[in-house]
């Protein structure tokens, strides 16, 4: 019984953020973004015809000249592979930092890519438009549709969003160029997410897991960042039995693969890159996407089977012991987005009617409170199958104290 597992942490960006890696998108977009003046970017493109094969990527063509977008490589020759230093997501997280400044959710990757791609495969859009007087028409006719869970400076600026969307992802659709310029926009942020990665860091995630894990515990991470794989402490660390990066790795190169090789001595490894995708779960609509969906392809969930078919090795597919009868939650939102893992979870460990332990960290109260009602949403889509009330099933768990909210320590 020595080697029973019976604890799951489940880590999301907040533990990388507790740990000092700076991980957020909004860094990201920054540091991408920092020689670039983004507002010249959109002016321009907006002055200009619809994007068409490609060419609301070349910015030399529309006379911006230079754009030095941050690649986070050593690459001495700025004009090297100049059109895959830039991206369509490049270009729309700079249109919703200028638009939704005010709203914090700017930089909510997943979900405004959701929108978007309701509107690019809705079959009234995907041919695409000739002109941007045709644009501008369809704009207004979706500013009462759409974005309407974002904060815009105007009525004005949330059409003039929707119009540089529309602009930029002309005619996108039956090429697969969303995909990808997806594709292109994952290495970026994943060369982004290395440069990040210090020995400092990985200490710290050491030092903050030993604090957490009990005896011994698998660890399923929706973090791009650290790995037993390449992280020599975190491999050494007794208390960790398996490890799961389910979304990822942000080394991936032949570098890391090398290292890889040395760790599990098998020449045919394939390292799993960083996997973006949407929800199935729509915020919008407030229900579950359609497997005939057009764009149920690019949900997370069916990203990650296309990886799982390439990898030699099971590097995302996560495994849950029957033995775990709590499960730690630290720096995930617990939003509807990772709902299908959360559901797997509940399910594989009976929730409902085992003795099974939910321990949640939080930030503070705010944060605390956030993740009381994104808990109670899971319950209320997770009871459906356990054939239970969602509001039964929260009071249950807290009267039989098998949910605890934990504060994080400063």
């Amino acid at each position: 019984m020595e080697n029973t597992v019976n604890q799951l942490v489940i880590l999301g960006n907040g533990f990388d953020l507790n740990c000092g890696l700076h991980s957020k998108y909004d860094d990201f977009f920054h540091e991408r973004f920092e020689k670039i003046d983004t507002d010249e970017v959109i002016d321009v493109l907006l002055n200009h015809k619809p994007n068409n094969n490609g060419s609301a990527l070349n910015l030399k063509v529309y006379g911006i000249k230079d754009p030095q977008f941050r690649t986070f490589t050593n690459n001495p020759d700025p004009e090297c592979n100049y059109e895959d230093k830039l991206t369509y997501f490049d270009l729309l997280f700079m249109a919703t930092e200028r638009y939704m400044g005010l709203d914090s959710s700017w930089s909510n990757v997943e979900q405004i890519l959701q929108e978007v791609l309701h509107i690019m495969y809705d079959p009234n859009n995907q041919a695409g438009f000739d002109t941007s007087e045709e644009i501008a028409m369809k704009a207004v006719e979706l500013k009462d549709t759409c974005f309407n869970n974002y904060k815009f400076n105007s009525e004005e600026d949330k059409i003039e969003f929707i119009t540089f969307v529309l602009h930029i992802f002309n005619k996108t659709v039956e090429d697969k160029n969303i995909e990808k310029s997806l594709k292109k926009f994952e290495e970026t942020f994943g060369r982004f997410i290395s440069s990040q990665i210090s020995d400092e860091y990985i200490s710290k995630v050491d030092n903050e897991l030993n604090k957490l894990i009990d005896e011994k515990a698998d660890v399923l991470s929706f973090n791009y960042s650290a790995t037993p794989l390449l992280d020599f402490q975190l491999r050494d660390n007794s208390k960790i039995s398996e490890w799961y990066n389910v979304h990822g790795l942000a080394r991936w190169d032949q570098l890391a693969r090398k290292a890889a090789v040395r760790m599990v001595h098998d020449n045919s490894i394939k390292l799993p890159r960083p996997i973006f995708g949407i929800s199935r779960y729509d915020q919008t609509k407030k229900e579950f996407l359609s497997v005939n969906d057009p764009i149920h392809h690019f949900t997370k969930g069916d990203r990650r089977e296309e990886a799982i078919k390439e990898m030699p090795y099971n590097f995302l597919e996560y495994q849950i012991s029957p033995e775990v009868n709590k499960v730690t939650v630290f720096g995930h939102s617990l939003g509807m987005t990772d709902y299908d893992y959360f559901k797997k979870i509940f399910q594989k460990l009976d929730l409902a009617n085992s003795k099974l332990q939910l321990e949640i960290y939080y930030l503070n109260e705010v944060d605390r409170q956030n993740k009381i009602e994104a808990l109670q949403q899971m319950f209320n889509e997770y009871g459906h199958d356990a054939a239970i009330n969602s509001r039964d099933l929260y009071n249950k768990l807290v009267n039989e104290k098998r949910l605890v909210f934990k504060a994080i320590e400063k």
